[in-house]
């Protein structure tokens, strides 16, 4: 069990570039979640009184097209924002394995 000194020591310690890429890419999801619910609370009044532009259902429309061909090709299993290499693996640089 650490002690309260070393949890306060383990808090200043530089971290490695790994862990700086870790923080950074839940930063940038988080603020992307963030902004998603921003959005939300500013459109959910017109979207209350039913005054949507055609504009709001084209990107609309658009935004659910791009997303159902995104989980098409990347299943849910396997989004990763942190790409890590593995050992078997192959750098496929022209498309073609």
């Amino acid at each position: 069990m650490r002690s309260a000194w070393s949890s306060i020591q383990a808090f200043y310690m530089p971290m490695s570039h790994t862990e700086k890429r870790h923080r950074q890419g839940a930063l940038l999801v988080a603020l992307q979640f963030a902004l998603l619910l921003l959005l939300s609370v500013l459109a959910a009044p017109d979207v209350l009184r039913g005054a949507i532009s055609l504009g709001a259902w084209i990107g609309a429309g658009v935004a659910i097209a791009l997303a159902l061909w995104t989980l098409r090709h990347n299943r849910p299993g396997i989004f990763n924002i942190h790409l890590l290499h593995q050992i078997s693996g192959h750098m496929a640089a022209d498309g073609r394995s």
